[in-house]
This record gives structure tokens, sequence and C-alpha cells, in this order.
């Protein structure tokens, strides 16, 4: 699970270019536009997982994008209690913690890869960017200029 914080355009580019390195099928790549009231892809998981175990090949790879638009990042961190890397926390750990149990059914590797994007501005971007480097959940976070 990581994030890469790019326009929109590089999003798909570096995706694309993921996809192909790992020799993964564009059958195999999952999309999902995330909800402002979204806190965390768990529950998306478990809906999809007969939509990934019909995959061929043993990886998929899911775009989620909108990650900059969650309420949770929206919030005045300066006098609120959470710190600004809880809301990637949450957000990742639906996916990560306890997924032996949560997802046994699930046959496949998932790649999921967030998107960062100028959706809400500079302000927006820099916020969501700084959350997700302080999640202790994901496994990477690239920012294209």
């Amino acid at each position: 699970m990581g994030y890469l914080a790019c326009r929109d355009k590089t999003f798909g580019e570096a995706c694309d270019y993921i996809g192909d390195e790992l020799d993964i099928s564009k059958d195999n790549v999952k999309e999902v536009k995330l909800r402002r009231e979204m806190s965390n892809l768990g529950d998306y998981f478990l809906e999809s997982i007969p939509e990934f175990n019909a995959c061929a090949g043993e990886t998929v790879i899911v775009k989620t994008e909108g990650f900059e638009k969650l309420e949770r990042l929206q919030v005045d961190w300066s006098t609120f209690m959470i710190d600004q890397g809880r809301a990637a926390h949450d957000y990742d750990q639906g996916v990560i913690e306890n997924q032996k149990e949560t997802y046994k059914d699930l046959k496949k590797k998932v790649l999921v890869i967030t998107h960062i994007g100028y959706s809400r501005g500079k302000d927006g971007f820099e916020k969501a960017a700084t959350s997700a480097e302080q999640s202790q959940f994901r496994h990477f976070v690239y920012e294209f200029k």
C-alpha cells in the first residue's frame, strides 16, 4: 500500500508503468473514487473480494483517487486533539491490519496505490501528503513534481 503525490496525468502514467514493470494485465487494474465521508478502504475491500478473485493472474492493482478530499484531512489540525497522521493511519489500517482473518477469502495479491492530487489546492495537497507520510501502515510515499 502506497501513495503517489502528483498531478492527475502523472498518476495514471505512474500506475501504468508499475503495472507494466510487474507484468500485471490492465484487466487487473481496478479504480476506486474515494468519497468525502470515507475514513478507510476496509469496506470496499470486503465487497470487492469476489471481483479480485475473478481476475486472471496473481496480482491486482487498486488505484484510489481523491485522498486529499477526505473530510478528516480538512480539520484544523492546530486545534484538533488527534494529529494529522491519524487520518492516513486509519485509512490504511482498514486494509493492512488483521488482514489474515478479515481477508481470508482473498486469493490474490493486491497492490493499493492511492493518489494525492491537487483537487483541494496546494494546501489540501500538502495536508494529505503530510498525513500519508505519517501513516505507520504505508509502504511508500512518492511525490512527483
